[in-house]
């Protein structure tokens, strides 16, 4: 490819622009996967948020309430306050109020420690993990520190954070409760209680396995002091984090999607895209080579028309020619439909690549949503659930009352101090309808509603089998209709003692009103979210939406599996059915969503690509269009200034056009035939003289040869006869025959003496029947040797060229040599010329008859020679053929005819 050459800037301009185009597709395409994978991830990371600050609030709310539960327990404060100077009441004392502590939180696995602390230094904990001494626990009194005044202003309670104020903190203090949430609620003036929750066991309450979504919860930080702190891990492991301040409790939820999962799948996409530019681009470098070969066929073409100009002979057809458009589309057109077709469709590729894996993402990425949506919902219902029984679990094991239902001849005493206990339980827990406790025979014992309707005995109640064959875990049931006609849930459990492990005291029933779960119903952004949950004998329990239960029962796998999700047909519409096994109740929690759902973001990420698609090829139109003007601009300027001249009958000169390139050449030669064309037309008579001496020339050379034959039809004819006569004479073939027919060949081939070209084959076979005559008279010494290209038989040669040659070098070569001596023949077809090539090894030439047989303009032209081929060859190809002798005397003699343009029609 030469440089500045029209092909090169074809192939340079083509390359360039898709290179262009296919880096800017690939990297368009995937930043709108990419962005739109990261919007739908904030998306449903802010729902998730949402649902889970509001079950970490839920904790918190309980948190209160426990402290609440403490403030108002008068028995257990009394407890507290009082001093017996019997080591053995001391000792009872502190046990039974370790008990009643510990039996507060023990069912809030949240909160880790219990402290109620008193201004005369008299201090009660019970915590976790974590012995503490009567000494260590005055350490912890909070009337050691200032935070004591803070509380004891307000009657609500005040939160602390983790590190607040840490340097104002006793150093036990700091140690053991420095790193949690600590609630403090004035219960007089003299006394404060304050309940430990530890973020640690609240992120493990919330983080699910195997869930890309994580949880952190922290201490309320203000903006300086996330400058001073910096980033922590989160913000600089994740892509997708928010952050929600709970002010209320001084503390900060922050919330993430794990990004290790998505940055692999991420740098995978990235690696299948820049290989799939990368083979976009070799692909675009070899068609763009091949296009730009393809696109100088109209320079070859227009040569073409030149040459025919150049050749034509008749001065009327010169003044008529007329330019011959033979391309049905333009030189323009066709670079544009090229880059543009090209270009639209690796550009097509990419975006299809990238719009596979983005609908692959969003639609994982969407089911893990849902089944986070799933399990929060989960963790939701079982922490309200279990905040019920723990209220009633907490109070049931107070060391008093297990003492009075250890005694069970006098019940009224137990009734009333239940009621004490039991009268603030709508201020702590209002999911509880009402509550009723029973004795260890059976029979009620107590009630916060006093109704006959009520007074039946344990065993009538439904949830009674449950109950009996339960091994002290709680029990619950899902009651259609309760004696007083609600449908609740009721929760219950053997009432054990704490003293004695294997004594059953009796049982409490509670119960909550199914509409409590109301809250259920909102759907975390899914627009098409429906809800339920199922008991264990598939009872409903809760229903988002009543149509399509039976459908949605009837899903594969919801009752035999413990988690999974099966799409499905639900009500004549795609499904996706999600379902989960709640630990404690073994409750199904099945929630459907709308399959186009799942489709939502494949519809947007579709009609972004769309959008931008369309930018793209708006703008490869324009590009593609200017660029193939400047380029094909030369072209069509020089096809105007042809037009021009040949409508103006060659009278004008056409003007050169500057540059280096193709096209600027073919103006040269362009404006050189023009000229060639006006010197033809200003001297007609001189051409038309010069055409008749041609044909006058190619006669006598015609005539010429048919004298050398020696009148072939007579010895034609009289061969025949000789042939018949002597096969008569024998009855068969024979060698006298044999030469006969090879010498009626031989003759036959000079009959058609009006043919001025014949094939390869028929000349070789006019040789070959020359030979074998030879053969019969030299004998032993002469061999011939033959070297025939397959591919020049087809080709078309001057008649008579190589049997005059074969036979001068018989007669001076190998006849002078008196020895046997050998004949080569060698004739081969190398793109579109033809050689032919006879060698021998006889005598030899002599330097000065060497010259002369190699001069192309003889003295003489009476012999029938090589000088007699050499004419007819020229004036048959003109310049186009050469016949040259070479010789090294004593040894051999080669003849060479070259045919540059040989004939195959």
């Amino acid at each position: 490819m030469k440089r500045n050459s029209l092909q090169q800037r074809i192939f340079m301009a083509s390359i360039t622009i898709l290179l262009i185009v296919y880096g800017c597709s690939a990297w368009a395409s995937y930043y709108l996967s990419v962005s739109k994978i990261s919007a739908e991830k904030e998306k449903q990371l802010s729902n998730v948020t949402k649902r889970v600050a509001q079950n970490l609030s839920d904790m918190f709310d309980q948190t209160e309430k426990v402290a609440l539960l403490v403030s108002q327990n008068g028995r257990l404060l009394d407890q507290m306050t009082a001093h017996y100077a019997d080591d053995n009441a001391e000792l009872a004392k502190l046990q039974n109020i370790e008990s009643t502590l510990s039996g507060m939180i023990l069912q809030y696995p949240h909160i880790e420690s219990i402290l109620v602390s008193f201004r005369n230094e008299n201090t009660y904990m019970f915590t976790f993990g974590t012995t503490v001494d009567r000494q260590q626990s005055r350490e912890l009194n909070l009337f050691r520190n200032k935070w004591a005044d803070a509380v004891l202003a307000g009657e609500k309670g005040v939160w602390r954070s983790p590190d607040a104020n840490g340097g104002e903190m006793p150093s036990l203090f700091h140690v053991l409760l420095g790193e949690k949430f600590v609630f403090s609620k004035r219960i007089n003036d003299n006394a404060v209680v304050s309940l430990a929750v530890s973020p640690a066991k609240i992120k493990s309450l919330l983080t699910q396995t195997d869930s890309p979504f994580g949880y952190e919860v922290s201490a309320y930080r203000d903006a300086a002091a996330v400058v001073q702190a910096g980033s922590g891990h989160a913000e600089n492991s994740f892509d997708h984090m928010e952050t929600v301040r709970l002010e209320k409790y001084g503390l900060e939820l922050r919330t993430w999607i794990d990004s290790e999962a998505s940055a692999a799948d991420r740098l995978h996409q990235v690696r299948n895209i820049a290989i799939l530019a990368f083979l976009l681009s070799a692909v675009a470098f070899v068609l763009s080579g091949w296009f730009a070969h393809r696109m100088v066929n109209p320079i070859r073409q227009l040569k073409r028309q030149v040459e025919d100009i150049y050749g034509l002979s008749d001065s009327v057809k010169v003044i008529d020619y007329q330019i011959k458009h033979k391309f049905p589309v333009s030189f323009r057109l066709k670079m544009f439909l090229y880059l543009l077709a090209v270009s639209a469709l690796g550009t097509f590729v990419l975006f299809a690549v990238n719009f596979v894996f983005s609908k692959t993402q969003i639609r994982e990425n969407l089911k893990q949503y849902y089944f986070e949506y799933l399990s929060q919902s989960e963790n939701s219902i079982e922490f309200n659930l279990k905040n019920t029984e723990r209220f009633a679990a907490s109070i049931l094991r107070d060391g008093t009352l297990q003492e009075l239902m250890r005694g069970t001849e006098d019940k009224e005493v137990l009734a009333g101090e239940l009621k004490a206990l039991f009268s603030y339980q709508q201020v702590i827990d209002k999911n509880i309808n009402y509550l009723n406790v029973y004795g260890s025979d059976g029979e009620i014992v107590f009630s916060t509603i006093n109704s006959s309707l009520n007074e039946q005995p344990v065993e009538k109640r439904n949830i009674y089998p449950l109950l009996k064959e339960s091994r002290g875990e709680t029990v619950y049931f899902n009651e259609k209709q309760d004696p007083f006609g609600n449908h609740v849930i009721s929760i219950a459990k053997k009432i054990m003692s704490t003293t004695y492990p294997s004594t059953l005291l009796g049982y409490y029933i509670l119960t909550v009103i199914e509409g409590e779960l109301s809250y259920l119903s909102s759907n975390l952004g899914i627009m098409l979210l429906d809800f339920m949950i199922v008991g264990t004998n598939g009872d409903i329990i809760f229903n988002k939406d009543n149509s399509a239960v039976e459908d949605i029962m009837a899903v594969p796998g919801v009752f035999t599996q413990t988690k999974g999700a099966q799409e499905a047909r639900i009500n004549g519409q795609n499904k996706l059915v999600m379902f989960d096994e709640m630990s404690d109740t073994n409750w199904k929690i099945i929630s459907t969503v709308d399959a186009s759902e799942l489709n939502q973001g494949e519809r947007e990420i579709t009609l972004a690509y769309g959008y931008t698609l369309l930018v793209i090829l708006f703008a490869l139109f324009c590009v593609i269009y200017f660029l193939s003007g400047s380029i094909s601009r030369p072209i069509r300027m020089l096809m105007f200034k042809i037009r021009e001249t040949v409508e103006d009958h060659f009278q004008g000169r056409m003007p050169l056009l500057a540059g280096t390139d193709e096209i600027a050449e073919l103006s040269q030669h362009l404006y050189a035939m023009i000229q060639k064309i006006q010197f033809l037309m200003n001297d007609i008579y001189t051409v038309e003289v010069k055409n008749r001496e041609i044909q006058l020339e190619f006669k006598k050379a015609e005539l010429a040869n048919l004298i050398h034959q020696i009148n072939p039809h007579f010895l034609y004819n009289t061969m025949e006869t000789i042939k018949w006569m002597a096969m008569e004479l024998t009855g068969s073939e024979n060698r006298v025959t044999k030469i006969i027919g090879e010498l009626s060949v031989f003759l036959r081939f000079g009959i058609h003496s009006d043919m001025r070209t014949v094939w390869v084959d028929e000349e070789l076979a006019h040789v070959s029947a020359y030979l074998y005559i030879q053969q019969i008279r030299y004998g032993e010494r002469l061999r011939v040797k033959w070297d025939i290209d397959p591919a020049a038989r087809r080709k078309r040669i001057a008649k008579f060229v190589l049997q005059p040659i074969v036979e001068n070098a018989l007669l001076h070569g190998i006849d002078p040599k008196r020895k046997a001596g050998i004949v080569s023949i060698r004739i081969a077809a190398e793109g579109g010329s033809l050689m032919l090539e006879v060698t021998d090894n006889g005598a030899g030439i002599d330097s000065r008859t060497l010259e002369r047989l190699n001069d192309a303009n003889p003295a003489s032209d009476d012999h029938v020679g090589l000088a007699n081929i050499r004419r007819r060859l020229v004036l048959l190809y003109g310049e186009h053929v050469a016949l040259t002798v070479s010789s090294k005397p004593g040894y051999w003699t080669k003849v060479t005819i070259l045919v540059a343009q040989a004939d195959e029609s």
